[in-house]
């Protein structure tokens, strides 16, 4: 039981050395054991960093070989001190470490406890006073530099006053001048705004005036454009009606003509050339018809127009074009709209055939409830929107460009482009449509009734 106890307490006794153990090694502070001589016996690993030296290499050696020169006597009466005596001793010390960087520290060194197996030493305390000196020096020139501060800001200040006290007589001088010149300034603020007042009410007339000039070459284009529309149905009435069906006469009777001459008859190859040119005819009178007025577009409305348009455009241009409507199937609306759209879509498609070099086209019509859009995209070469429409009125494609604009405007629409080079080009046109199409239908055959007699009237 005995041994076990004593095991036990050893085993404690251990254990608490090795605490004290790490304590002492890991201490934020230098902790030395001296000798009378000033030798080192014992140092922990905050000691041995400050002066550089490996612990081993520390102990044995004169402590005062770390110290400043100036500082040496002060060491050697501080550990004379100690050991005469058991109270705690204090003093400040200038060290360098073993690689010659200085620093400042304080020693705090109480007698050890005799022990009969050793001889007397001491327990000293190295504390690192670098930052507490460099900033006792930064505090010290810091206050003196304040100190010439406040100085050189008193006699600042001073200057600072007289001169204040001129410029108050010059401001109140100034105050005077500026009162005189506030008043002056009135009476010709007073001028200037009946001066103003005038000038906006004659710009405000002059608003109005170009206004209903605005307005008044706005409704003369849109009459224009209506004659040039009415004009282009009756020509094309004219030509299908008549001389269209009067070249179909001839062609019949040439047909018959032929089919009464005589197998071997010289006259047959001459009739059929004759049905040929007649045939061309026919065609020719046909394709200008179409441009002027296609009968689709009165009969049948937009939707059916534009596709049929659309087809008979890609046979002569070769380029293969996609044509989709939405929401116009059975849907009508103004002569106007109907037009308006054809002709920009004409257009649209002529730029793409004369300038894009595109390989496809597409078409989209689209009927919402109070617009109908029309977009037109093509995959050509494209060009700078802006710089075409800057260029002068007669270069290529302008005013083509400004003719779409130019009838969407008149229809109450919008034109926007798309295009950059080597992006191709989309034309996007809205038109503003009413709600009720019913009423756009009665309107639209009451316009084509009074076209249909006009033309018959002409004819």
């Amino acid at each position: 039981m005995q041994n076990e106890e004593l095991r036990i307490g050893r085993s404690q006794l251990e254990h608490s050395r090795a605490k004290y153990a790490d304590l002492f090694d890991f201490a934020p502070v230098g902790y030395f054991t001296l000798d009378q001589h000033g030798r080192v016996l014992q140092v922990n690993v905050r000691g041995a960093r400050l002066l550089g030296v490996a612990r081993a290499k520390l102990l044995h050696q004169r402590f005062m070989s770390f110290l400043a020169s100036a500082s040496v006597p002060v060491f050697l009466r501080h550990l004379r001190e100690v050991f005469q005596g058991r109270a705690r001793r204090f003093c400040e010390l200038s060290m360098q470490n073993v690689d010659g960087r200085p620093f400042s520290v304080q020693l705090e060194s109480v007698l050890a406890e005799e022990d009969p197996d050793e001889d007397r030493c001491c327990r000293t305390t190295v504390i690192d006073l670098t930052l507490r000196k460099k900033a006792e020096d930064a505090l010290r020139k810091g206050q003196e530099t304040l100190a010439t501060m406040v100085e050189e800001r008193t006699r600042e200040l001073s200057e600072s006053n007289r001169a204040l006290q001129a410029q108050i007589l010059q401001r109140e001088r100034a105050e005077r001048e500026l009162q005189r010149a506030h008043t002056e300034l009135e009476r010709r603020v007073q001028e200037r705004t009946a001066e103003l007042l005038q000038t906006k009410q004659v710009l405000e007339a002059e608003i109005v005036q170009r206004k209903r000039a605005e307005a008044a070459h706005l409704l003369v284009l849109q009459r224009l454009v209506e004659a040039q529309e009415a004009e282009s149905c009756r020509v094309a009435r004219e030509l299908h009606d008549q001389f269209g069906q009067e070249v179909a006469a001839l062609s019949l009777g040439l047909n018959g003509i032929g089919e009464q001459l005589p197998l071997n008859s010289p006259l047959r190859p001459r009739v059929a050339q004759m049905l040929d040119i007649v045939g061309s005819v026919l065609r020719d009178v046909h394709s200008l018809v179409w441009k002027l007025r296609p009968p689709a577009l009165d009969d049948l409305g937009l939707a059916t127009a534009l596709e049929r348009y659309t087809a008979e455009w890609a046979k002569l241009s070769g380029i293969p074009v996609h044509f989709h409507n939405c929401g116009l199937d059975h849907r009508r609306m103004s002569s106007q709209i109907e037009t308006t759209l054809y002709r920009i879509a004409q257009e649209a498609l002529t730029n793409v055939f004369k300038h894009a070099q595109a390989r496809n086209v597409s078409v989209l019509l689209e009927g919402q409830r109070n617009q109908i859009g029309l977009i037109i995209e093509d995959d050509g070469r494209g060009f700078a929107v802006e710089s075409m429409l800057n260029r002068s009125p007669d270069a290529q494609g302008h005013v083509g460009l400004l003719g779409m604009r130019e009838r969407a405007t008149l229809a109450g629409g919008t034109v926007n482009i798309e295009s950059s080079r080597g992006s191709g080009t989309t034309v996007f046109v809205r038109i503003p449509v009413a709600t009720e199409p019913v009423r756009d239908l009665e309107i639209y055959e009451k316009n084509s009734r009074s076209i249909g007699r006009r033309s018959q009237h002409h004819a």
